[in-house]
């Protein structure tokens, strides 16, 4: 970020920021003690920036021509797509189709609290099994694998 310019604070620059949104020029205007601190992304529009703020700050001919300018844009802000697509749901079946089973087995299983459909689902059930010792956990364990 190139820092073009400081202005005071009693200065409104919406119109200013609007030209230079329809202009492209991508920036930042931020508070910093007391006054409006005006940041460009590009350092290359840094120049052509300088000069068309002291032209709106001390030309009102500027200003003019400036808000006669921003009334005939009709601008919309579009930021930034991300570089990744954004998916539809008919583009991702397999995904909605998980995500619809984990939906229905939360809701079988009572979100896990257990009962008789938790412990069906369960390849070993949990309340016949003991786990006091290692050995025993590792029975158990084989016995599940084998």
């Amino acid at each position: 970020m190139v820092k073009v310019g400081e202005v005071s604070i009693d200065v409104d620059l919406a119109l200013f920021s609007r030209w230079l949104s329809s202009q492209r020029v991508p920036h930042r205007i931020a508070e910093e003690n007391g006054k409006q601190v005006i940041w460009l992304e590009d350092e290359r529009a840094q120049q052509s920036v300088e000069t068309a703020l002291l032209r709106y700050l001390n030309d009102n001919g500027f200003k003019t021509q400036l808000d006669h300018y921003s009334s005939q844009l009709k601008f919309s802000f579009r930021p930034n797509r991300s570089g990744l697509p954004r998916l539809t749901i008919a583009q991702a079946p397999v995904t909605l189709g998980l995500i619809f089973l984990a939906t229905a087995i939360a809701l079988i299983t009572n979100f896990g609290e257990g009962g008789p459909m938790l412990r069906a689902m369960m390849i070993v059930n949990p309340l016949g099994v003991d786990v006091a010792t290692l050995s025993a956990k590792l029975n158990l364990l084989l016995d599940t694998l084998g």
